[in-house]
């Protein structure tokens, strides 16, 4: 056996454990952004059934999540990047909203809490 192959082994094998050490990982991190939907008065939207759509500007990205009874919803999975968060409500038009999705705006649980005010 050739010595080149053994000492790439040998370097493949330590390279989880030097990644431990530096605090580095080869996977990429993932993020979530956490948010709210609430109306002029800092109270969730009545009587109306708001979605969330999240859409990537720096990578192809798109999907939506409801807004719960509180105006809560939730992106998760969501690689570093900038966004549009765009807030739909039925018969009263959409919102939207640049979120920057990344160790500078996270926090130390990789999420972006995020509120938005719906006053129209």
């Amino acid at each position: 056996m050739k010595p080149v192959p053994i000492l790439l082994c040998a370097s493949l094998a330590l390279l989880p454990a030097a990644e431990q050490r530096l605090g580095v990982s080869s996977e990429k991190q993932t993020y979530e952004i956490t948010g709210k939907l609430l109306d002029s008065d800092q109270k969730p939207l009545r009587g109306e059934a708001p979605v969330m759509f999240l859409q990537g500007t720096t990578s192809p990205y798109s999907a939506q999540s409801a807004v719960d009874r509180s105006g809560n919803f939730k992106f998760k999975e969501l690689l570093p990047g900038m966004y549009v968060l765009i807030a739909a409500v039925p018969r009263a038009g959409e919102m939207r909203k640049s979120v920057d999705v990344g160790p500078g705006t996270a926090d130390g649980r990789r999420r972006i809490a995020v509120t938005l005010i719906w006053d129209r």
